[in-house]
């Protein structure tokens, strides 16, 4: 079978177009985060489904938290190394700190903060 030069040329420009679409694609979560409207909607609707609420300064700074998490996220979900999916959580607004009183191995048969 004797094929065009002419295909071949546009089959090629197809086929690299959709490598770089490829490449580029982003996950959803990247794209509300890349809209500051979108991602303060999706900051309000995380507090509410997970019944937080924040005064002043301290809502500020979770929200910082709260982006830099999605951040996170986003850019796990984009690996093409990893078959998880990941998504946002209780941990998503708290510091380093808050989050350690939540990790390790706990012997004690006690939460954390329960009274002795």
């Amino acid at each position: 079978a004797v094929v065009s030069t002419q295909s071949t040329g546009t089959m090629t420009m197809l086929y690299l177009l959709l490598l770089v679409a490829t490449a580029t694609a982003t996950s959803p979560l990247r794209s509300i985060l890349a809209s500051p409207t979108e991602t303060l909607k999706l900051y309000k609707d995380f507090k509410s489904a997970q019944h937080l609420t924040y005064a002043g300064s301290e809502d500020a700074l979770r929200f910082r938290l709260f982006q830099r998490s999605a951040r996170f996220v986003a850019g796990l979900n984009e690996r093409k190394d990893l078959t998880a999916t990941f998504g946002l959580n209780f941990f998503s607004t708290l510091t380093s700190a808050e989050r350690g009183t939540y990790l390790g191995l706990n012997v004690t048969g006690r939460a954390p903060h329960q009274v002795k």
